[in-house]
């Protein structure tokens, strides 16, 4: 394959438009968490007698975290209620994303493919998600994507608990306690969720390649894969010594990227 000075797989914009997606929902989660603790009082922890002295403290935390869940599952996951794993999975608005590189890494693959002397033809990709080697692949692409920004809300949703029930216990202002849940979103909700982005992204280019590569190879067109890093000095030291070497299909399937943030 072609060496590209900064970005081998070409998805360098692609990442950034899923990163910023990702965060425009935490973003908006946050300004929701304002609302409703700030300017709306919703949960009653400024006023702690009159109409709500009959609320327990637990109560309150119990009935926020049901409803900063109910934001995430409508804002973030956009999900409906009960919907299966699966449902959701294959339904999830992150697929355009997936789906964009997937049949990136296809095109690339099909330049290197013909490069080898093959004919492919552009229906070749376009009839690739009816082609159980491609359709079933992305299906798992698309299950775990889901499942990591369904984890990453979960292991926000933690640590929010946390500083929930401590800012109540220690009588603080709904002002500070929402200060600290919106930190909790930044530096666990958007941060994970960019890291996601930029991981998915790179991996469905990868194995749209390495399953065009491996169904050429059923029909007798060999193929290796290279190793290519973005060639400038961020690339890890670890990284640096494979450039340019090959690998069989096998040996190459589920390690790019190796790590993530990696620029290989």
């Amino acid at each position: 394959m072609t060496r590209y000075r900064f970005d081998p797989t070409r998805t360098t914009v692609l990442r950034r438009r899923f990163e910023g997606d990702l965060a425009r929902r935490f973003r908006r989660l946050k300004g929701r968490v304002n609302d409703v603790l700030v300017e709306d009082d919703t949960f009653g922890f400024r006023v702690q007698q009159e109409r709500f002295e009959f609320v327990r403290p637990e109560q309150k935390v119990a009935s926020f975290m049901d409803w900063l869940r109910s934001e995430q599952d409508r804002g973030i996951l956009e999900i409906q209620p009960g919907a299966s794993v699966e449902w959701a999975a294959r339904s999830s608005w992150m697929n355009i994303y997936i789906d964009t590189a997937y049949i990136r890494g296809l095109r690339q693959a099909l330049g290197h493919i013909e490069r080898q002397g093959a004919e492919v033809s552009e229906r070749w990709i376009e009839q690739a998600f009816f082609r159980p080697i491609h359709a079933d692949r992305v299906g798992l692409i698309y299950t775990r994507a889901y499942s990591q920004l369904k984890g990453i809300t979960e292991a926000m949703d933690q640590q929010i608990s946390r500083e929930l029930a401590l800012g109540v216990a220690e009588g603080q202002h709904p002002r500070v306690i929402a200060r600290r849940i919106n930190n909790r979103i930044d530096h666990i909700g958007i941060t994970r969720a960019r890291l996601l982005a930029r991981t998915e992204v790179i991996s469905s280019h990868a194995e749209a390649s390495l399953n065009a590569y491996e169904e050429a190879g059923i029909e007798g067109v060999e193929v290796e894969a290279e190793f290519s890093t973005a060639g400038d000095s961020r690339v890890c030291s670890d990284r640096a010594a494979p450039e340019g070497h090959t690998f069989t299909m096998s040996e190459a399937r589920g390690n790019i990227p190796v790590h993530p943030n990696c620029r290989g």
